[in-house]
Order: structure tokens, then C-alpha cells, then sequence
């Protein structure tokens, strides 16, 4: 099941439970989806991510309840992050096979995240592999 598939899904589960705050927040999440001509799961997790930086932006560590829950409720959709141990653990068996590691390495960093079925924080990729080049 993809993730616009299992929003749909939560959003009218939602509205038969009668928890109008998480359909709320999944319709938002819907509505704006749809103004892609063919919104993909990336899309969602882009939307969600947007999204949730921006609450968190506003409010800082004083989030008012409700936002709270609009938060949790929209992170469930986001995939896993590789940690930074596990980005560490990559780089290091790539250096002990002798690999040169280089900027470009970025590549087979979300590679290997894609194939553990997560996605990668970018800027804290980063600042580790510079320790590596």
C-alpha cells in the first residue's frame, strides 16, 4: 500500500471514529495532493515534511497542543531516517574495502537507505561524510 493510499485509507477511518482533528489534518494533506496533476508518495513525504518543519518553525519547542497532535498525527507517513550511526557504519565499511570516498558518495548513501527502506536527512549526511573526505 503506497502512502497516499494509506492517507485516504486513515482519512475515512478517521471520519467513521469520529476523530475529526486527524481527519482534518488528513483531508489538508489530501487537498493539497491533489493540485498535482499525479501526486506521488514523494510528493506526500515532501507536503508532510514542509509541513511539519513549518509548525515547528513557528511554535519552536512551545507547540500548542493541538499542533502537537497535527504533528504526530502526519509523521506517521514519513519513512524512517537512516541514523547517524548507521551512515557512519556505511562509510566506514566503504573506507575498510578500500573505497575512495568523495562529495559523490552522497549517491550510494541514499542508495543504501533506499534499500533499507528508509531515506536520508541530507544536511546530517553531509556534515558526516565531510569527516570522511
Amino acid at each position: 500500500m503506497t502512502i497516499l493510499e494509506k492517507i485516504k485509507e486513515d482519512q475515512l477511518n478517521a471520519r467513521k471514529e469520529g476523530d475529526t482533528a486527524k481527519a482534518s489534518n488528513l483531508t489538508f494533506l489530501l487537498g493539497q495532493l491533489s493540485q498535482k496533476k499525479e501526486p506521488t508518495d514523494q510528493d506526500a513525504i515532501d507536503l508532510i515534511r514542509a509541513t511539519v518543519k513549518s509548525i515547528r518553525n513557528s511554535f519552536g519547542e512551545a507547540i500548542p497542543t493541538t499542533m502537537a497532535y497535527d504533528v504526530k498525527v502526519m509523521e506517521v507517513y514519513l519513512p524512517m531516517e537512516l541514523s547517524d550511526d548507521e551512515i557512519i557504519d556505511f562509510l566506514d565499511k566503504a573506507h575498510d574495502n578500500g573505497d575512495k570516498i568523495t562529495k559523490a558518495y552522497m549517491g550510494k548513501i541514499n542508495l543504501f537507505a533506499k534499500s533499507q527502506g528508509k531515506i536520508v536527512n541530507n544536511a546530517n549526511a553531509s556534515l558526516i561524510l565531510q569527516a570522511y573526505l
